[in-house]
C-alpha cells in the first residue's frame, strides 16, 4: 500500500487529529498535490470559514465550479470596497465582468494605466487616451491617438514622450523618436545637451548646415570629421589645424 493510499484511507481521522485551522489547510494543500480528491472541496470550505474568500474563489474556479467561484469573489469584492481598497476592488470587478466599476475603482486608486487598458478594450478610445495621459504613458496615448486618426493629439503626446525620455536620460531613444517625427532640430538640441556632439554633427550635415556640423564635431573632439568639412568649405587654415590635431 502506498503512502497516498494510507492517507486516503485515514483521511478523515488525520484531518480530525490536526487541531489548528492553519494546520488543516496545510494538510489539505499537500493532499491536493497528491491528488486526493476529498481534499479540494474541504479546503474551499476552510478558506471560506477563515474569511480568505479570494483563495476559496480561486480554488472553486480551478475545480470548475464557476457559480461557487463567482459567489466567493463577490464577497471578496464587497470586502475590498468596505476597506476602501480600490485597486484590489478594480481587479476583482474586472474578473466579475463589472468593467465600468473596475475602471472607476482604478481611477480612484490612481492606477490610470489599468483604467486605460480596460477602456481601450471596451473601444472607449478617447477615454483611454485621457487615462494614458494621466498615467504618463504618452507613448500609448500617442499610439492610440494615431490609430484613431487624431494626428494633432498624437503629435502632442509624442512630444511629451520625447521630453520624458530626455528627463530620464534616455538620449538615443528620445532622439530616434524626434527624428522619426521629423523634429530634427529637437533631436540636435537633445544630443547637444547630452554631449553627443558627433550625432548632433551628423544631423546638422543632414540639414546641410555644414558650419554648425563642423563646430559640433570640433566640440566633440572629432577632428577628422571636422577636417573633412573644413576641406569641403574651403577653410584651409582650419583644415590644416585639424590635420595637425588629428596626428597628436
Amino acid at each position: 500500500m502506498t503512502i497516498k493510499d494510507q492517507v486516503e484511507q485515514q483521511f478523515e481521522e488525520i484531518l480530525s487529529a490536526i487541531e489548528t485551522r492553519e494546520g488543516k489547510i496545510e494538510f489539505l494543500k499537500k493532499a491536493m498535490k497528491a491528488t486526493i480528491s476529498k481534499a479540494s472541496s474541504i479546503l474551499v470550505s476552510l478558506y471560506e470559514e477563515s474569511g480568505n474568500y479570494e483563495e476559496a474563489g480561486k480554488l472553486a474556479k480551478s475545480l470548475n465550479d464557476p457559480e461557487k467561484s463567482i459567489a466567493l469573489y463577490r464577497q471578496v469584492y464587497a470586502q475590498f470596497l468596505n476597506e476602501n481598497k480600490y485597486e484590489e476592488a478594480g481587479r476583482i470587478a474586472y474578473y466579475l465582468g463589472l468593467h465600468e466599476e473596475s475602471i472607476q475603482h482604478y481611477e480612484k486608486s490612481e492606477k490610470f494605466q489599468k483604467a486605460a487598458q480596460i477602456a481601450e478594450g471596451l473601444n472607449q478610445f478617447n477615454r483611454a487616451i485621457d487615462y494614458y495621459e494621466k498615467a504618463g504613458w504618452y507613448d500609448e496615448a500617442a499610439r492610440l491617438a494615431e490609430e484613431t486618426n487624431q494626428k494633432e493629439s498624437a503629435k502632442r503626446f509624442f512630444k511629451l514622450q520625447i521630453d520624458e525620455l530626455e528627463k530620464e536620460g534616455m538620449i538615443d531613444e528620445a532622439c530616434r523618436m524626434a527624428e522619426k517625427l521629423g523634429m530634427i532640430n529637437r533631436s540636435i538640441e537633445i544630443y547637444q545637451k547630452g554631449g553627443q556632439f558627433g550625432q548632433a554633427g551628423r544631423l546638422f550635415e543632414m540639414l546641410e548646415k555644414y558650419h554648425e556640423a563642423m563646430a559640433s564635431y570640433e566640440r566633440g573632439g572629432l577632428f577628422e570629421e571636422a577636417r573633412r568639412l573644413a576641406e569641403r568649405l574651403n577653410r584651409i587654415p582650419q583644415k590644416q589645424f585639424y590635420e595637425l590635431i588629428a596626428q597628436l
